[in-house]
């Protein structure tokens, strides 16, 4: 018997309680946990222009501290980096 997501409650599920689409964001929220969220509230919660350039800005953003990953060799530089609002720790 089919069921309804139970998140978009639009699809039908046949043998889980998500669909695929939805399973797919779960994978997602759990790969990249805060920094979802933080993209999810920061680009979605706009118009479509603003969007456009949030969407702009955080790919710039994340090819920024790529770049300074590989200038300095450490791969935990990117936790080490503040965010607007944010303090070090």
């Amino acid at each position: 018997m089919p069921f309804l997501c139970v998140f978009c409650e639009t699809e039908r599920c046949y043998l889980s309680y998500l669909c695929e689409g939805c399973r797919e964001q779960k994978h997602l929220k759990l790969l990249y946990g805060d920094r979802y969220n933080e993209i999810v509230k920061n680009v979605l919660l706009r118009s479509n222009d603003k969007q456009e350039y949030k969407i702009k800005a955080e790919i710039k953003k994340d090819i920024e501290h790529k770049k300074k990953e590989v200038e300095t060799g450490d791969e935990t530089y990117i936790n080490k980096v503040c965010t607007r609002g944010d303090k070090k720790k």
